[in-house]
């Protein structure tokens, strides 16, 4: 049981970091989209790898800042019962609710990506394969 304590602790305070992280990577996003209007409004010119960083940015805020709003319990809900429900009964529904839907989303998401996830990192291998090779330099690598 202590054990199980020491990892809670642990993910909480992970998540803790995480959610930091998340509120400077929001920031950024903010300056990177107020380039992007910029150059686009007033200098007449975009660049789409700007509009590219702003949507792989806003992911990364939007998947890793999911468990810290989780862990704060600040996600978004329809209130108008829950709140009037006493304690106990919230407890259950929060525990069901992840029961029944963030768990099985969560498998789904992993369980669809698998695929591609070790399709681009043999891709990536077979990149830095090339790269070493124009190099001459060692190919072995240590899984």
């Amino acid at each position: 049981m202590k054990a199980l304590r020491w990892y809670v602790k642990f993910i909480d305070g992970l998540n803790e970091k995480v959610g930091y992280f998340t509120a400077w990577l929001t920031t950024l996003l903010v300056l990177v989209v107020c380039y992007d209007v910029f150059t686009r409004y007033v200098l007449n010119s975009s660049k789409v790898a700007v509009q590219e960083l702003e949507w792989h940015i806003f992911s990364v805020i939007f998947l890793i800042g999911a468990a810290y709003t989780l862990l704060k319990d600040k996600h978004v809900r329809v209130d108008v019962f829950y709140m009037k429900m006493p304690e106990k009964i919230r407890a259950w529904i929060d525990f069901l609710g992840n029961l029944i839907f963030l768990i099985p989303y969560s498998m789904l998401v992993i369980y669809t990506s698998y695929e591609l996830l070790w399709y681009l990192y043999f891709m990536l291998l077979k990149y830095i394969t090339k790269l070493r090779n124009n190099r001459g330099q060692r190919t072995t690598y240590f899984l």
